[in-house]
């Protein structure tokens, strides 16, 4: 069946072929994502947040610590190889372990999306650089919930997710990621 979408001031309208309507209003969608009217995240999923600037041991800025949903990580100010664009996910994990560095997890990578606009805040606060809306590869393959490892289903996939878009995808074998090395802890801020 055939339908005809048209976006409207307050939402969408779906019609098909028969003349039927439905107005869908982004209210309703947000609704449905959990989100306020506004589409702004709901104040009890914020709350208890906290997105800080790490120091080093002279006490110069060197990375943002973001604490929630539990989890405690930071982020380096910049990207991997001076913001290369175009690593693998394989050279992109040689990269990390060249230089004894990691990135993010999957959750982490949901984490930031979620605060994307505070992280970036943060970064650019301590002279870092803002996620680009680019590829960021995490350090996980994806691995279907039946199967017991990667090798089990085929390797192909690797969680990423895309900078200021705030989505997470997987795919692997594409030449199209950057790489946000993570700090190791302890943090001081």
């Amino acid at each position: 069946m055939e339908f005809k979408v048209t976006e409207t001031e307050k939402g969408f309208t779906i019609e098909d072929k028969n003349g039927e309507r439905v107005d869908i209003t982004f209210s309703d969608i947000y609704k449905k994502a959990a989100r306020s009217e506004d589409g702004s995240l709901p104040k009890a999923v914020l709350e208890g947040a906290v997105i800080s600037i790490c120091q080093d041991k002279d006490g110069n800025p060197c990375g943002v610590r973001v604490q929630a949903l539990g989890e405690d990580f930071a982020i380096s100010l910049h990207d991997a190889e001076n913001g290369k664009d175009n690593f693998t996910y394989d050279e992109a994990m040689q990269w990390l372990k060249d230089h004894g560095k990691e990135t993010f997890s999957r959750k982490q990578a949901g984490i930031i999306c979620i605060y994307i606009d505070d992280i970036n805040d943060k970064l650019e606060e301590a002279g870092g650089e803002p996620f680009a809306a680019d590829w960021y590869t995490t350090n996980e393959l994806y691995v279907p919930r039946d199967k017991r490892s990667c090798a089990d289903y085929n390797a192909n996939y690797s969680w990423y997710f895309t900078g200021t878009l705030g989505a997470l995808r997987i795919t692997r074998y594409s030449p199209s990621f950057r790489c946000r090395p993570s700090l190791a802890s302890p943090f001081s801020n």
